[in-house]
């Protein structure tokens, strides 16, 4: 995972140069070439693969910030993708589900409310995704063995991602 490859072919083909780079080439080099052309190709692979590394940490440093951060709040925040499965949750949200953390990631809705809380859930997520706008609401679920009646901010995010931020939360009866 951390090697710079250029593929170096006899055939001039834009389908297999493409095909390449899909499957992770950092270069490609059609035979006859001259020692330079090899030299810039592999110094610049190399170079590309250095700043994907360093990209990936820089990403993995700033996902542990922002856990970090949404840990310290004291309301369930987290974020579902198209699929509505939980991305990222914070420690809260876990509690409230009644898991331990990270293992809400990866999950649906349907893994921890009753089939009416999840119908709830999912008609809320369906109006986020066709409209795109924000709003608010308060809605009671069932999640784990509690009811809850919340007050929820809903945003979509390049509609691809749906992020919820519960404000007010009570334990019901």
């Amino acid at each position: 995972p951390d090697t710079a490859v250029v593929l170096v072919s006899g055939i001039d083909d834009p389908k297999v140069a493409e095909r390449a780079f899909e499957l992770g080439a950092h270069g490609y080099l059609v035979k006859p070439f001259w020692p330079g052309q090899l030299l810039i190709s592999a110094l610049t692979a190399l170079r590309r693969r250095e700043l994907e590394i360093a990209q990936r940490v820089h990403s993995k440093t700033l996902e542990e910030r922002i856990q970090t951060l949404m840990d310290r709040a004291p309301v369930p925040i987290y974020i579902k993708d198209r699929e509505r499965r939980y991305v990222i949750a914070n420690r809260v949200a876990h509690e409230v589900a009644g898991l331990e953390p990270g293992k809400l990631v990866g999950l649906t809705d349907e893994a921890i409310m009753p089939p009416e809380s999840e119908r709830t859930t999912r008609e809320t997520d369906a109006r986020i995704l066709a409209g795109g706008e924000a709003f608010e609401t308060e809605e009671t679920l069932r999640v784990g063995s509690e009811e809850r009646t919340q007050i929820t901010d809903y945003s979509a995010y390049r509609a691809i991602t749906v992020g919820w931020l519960w404000t007010q939360a009570e334990q019901g009866p």
